[in-house]
């Protein structure tokens, strides 16, 4: 028997997904998953609404020339509409599922895209669509290439920097940064131009072996100049750093030594008793003449170590006014 009764409440078409590529476009990936799943909710399960039956309108086909309605007509239109609701129910699970895959491809496509172009696979950038999205992607990706290689040159320095300290300062010793670029000498301008020239047209022109040969060569460079900064820094002040924590400990000494001579006087003893003002005061120059003395900013400044001056007597005093 023929009906027209499934002509209202059919399952509805997946959303046009504006909305998800809004989210996607949030520059931070924690929070753009957030927006994206938040979007899933509220659009994969709002599509996912079975669709209703026209009961009333299947017995109407039915029967078009009575009001009332058979039995038989209305079980087969029973039947129509358990089988029209079990179809709605495959279908809108169907929609939910299209929804949250696409959904779940789009996250994990620019994370994978954004992590592929960290690990030097710039053109994994590239199939990202819309463009605004493949742009994000290698912006985000060139700043987390350029905080890596500045966390390890800061380790680099600092190793450096040890392996004075452990030499004593007798030997020479320089920044060890992977795939670091050989020194290219006085070409390194024309070097630079010729990576910045050639990015920009393989970015244009989607060619992706270029695009990750030359981002390579770009990550190498940097690393080159980042080296070189790094290891001047370290010859600076690693002889300065090894210096001070062989000589520090007994600046250190002779520092509450020369506190202790200036605390011991007959002076500072009679106001400790009666003059607290100028007890402190007396010490206070003291402070300032035994840290310039015994080079305590200096120590300071390298090493763990502090001139500080503890006695019974100095109670609350300011030593550093």
């Amino acid at each position: 028997m023929t009906s027209t009764g499934l002509s209202r409440g059919q399952p509805q078409p997946l959303p046009s997904h504006d909305e998800l590529t809004a989210c996607l476009l949030v520059p931070e990936l924690d929070a753009m998953e957030r927006c994206a799943r938040q979007y899933q909710v509220s659009h994969c399960t709002s599509h996912a609404t079975p669709a209703e039956f026209d009961f009333k309108g299947c017995i109407d086909a039915a029967r078009p020339n009575t009001r009332k309605a058979t039995s038989q007509a209305v079980a087969d239109c029973s039947d129509q509409r358990l089988a029209a609701e079990r179809r709605g129910r495959e279908q809108a699970d169907a929609n939910h599922r299209a929804c949250d895959d696409l959904v779940n491809l789009r996250i994990n496509d620019r994370k994978s895209a954004e992590q592929a172009c960290s690990d030097g696979r710039a053109s994994a950038c590239v199939g990202l669509k819309p463009e605004k999205l493949s742009q994000l992607c290698f912006q985000r990706c060139f700043s987390a290439h350029d905080r890596a290689i500045k966390a390890e040159a800061a380790h680099a320095r600092s190793v450096c920097e040890q392996e004075y300290v452990d030499s004593k300062g007798k030997d020479v010793h320089e920044c060890k940064i992977d795939n670091a670029l050989e020194d290219p000498g006085a070409d390194v301008a024309a070097l630079e131009t010729r990576l910045r020239d050639g990015l920009e047209k393989a970015l244009l022109s989607r060619d992706a072996n270029a695009l990750d040969k030359l981002f390579g060569e770009a990550q190498a460079l940097d690393r080159f100049r980042l080296k070189k900064k790094c290891t001047a820094a370290c010859r600076k002040r690693g002889p300065e750093l090894a210096a001070a924590v062989l000589q520090g400990p007994a600046l250190i000494t002779a520092y509450k030594r020369c506190m202790v001579a200036a605390d011991s006087t007959q002076e500072a003893r009679k106001w400790a008793a009666y003059e607290r003002d100028l007890y402190c005061g007396h010490l206070a120059r003291a402070n300032q003449s035994c840290r310039t003395a015994h080079r305590c900013d200096w120590v300071e400044s390298h090493v763990e170590l502090q001139c500080t001056y503890v006695s019974p007597g100095v109670g609350d005093c300011d030593l550093t006014n």
